[in-house]
């Protein structure tokens, strides 16, 4: 739990999926279920401008009265989402993910985006080291 968050991303690799604020809702949320992914960072160049999630359409885009294939992914994105520092730790993560009921945190560094970590990423390496943990601690054991 003490894994800084770096360590989960060279294993995970970068983020792929974004679009600019200008896209429609419509090609931000084709991306998203072409991509299986549940969220998609909104980028103008290189720098994080929002991010729209599955509760983003559920909450805004569902029941509006919004043409999704003209109207921009900027009108229904968060702005200006919370992010994390590559150096934080898994521990952290978890807790900040807990707190703030949030699914998906984009990776800063020096105000760069470098990658993009869910609850699910940060589950599975938790219980991937407590199963590494285990084996260990049975070989020790046993021996």
């Amino acid at each position: 739990m003490r894994t800084p968050l770096s360590v989960l991303l060279q294993k995970k690799g970068g983020y792929s999926y974004n679009v600019s604020p200008e896209s429609s809702i419509f090609d931000a949320i084709a991306k998203m279920k072409q991509a299986k992914v549940g969220a998609m960072l909104i980028l103008t160049g290189e720098r994080l401008v929002g991010i729209f999630t599955e509760r983003d359409v559920l909450l805004k885009v569902v029941d509006s009265d919004m043409d999704t294939r003209k109207e921009p992914v900027s009108k229904v994105m968060t702005k200006d989402p919370f992010t994390m520092s590559p150096d934080m730790t898994v521990g952290q993560a978890m807790a900040l993910i807990s707190e703030k009921r949030f699914r998906h945190i984009p990776v800063v560094e020096n105000g760069t985006l470098v990658g993009v970590l869910s609850s699910g990423d940060l589950t599975r390496f938790v219980v991937e080291n407590q199963k590494f943990e285990i084996t260990e601690l049975k070989k020790y054991i046993s021996q």
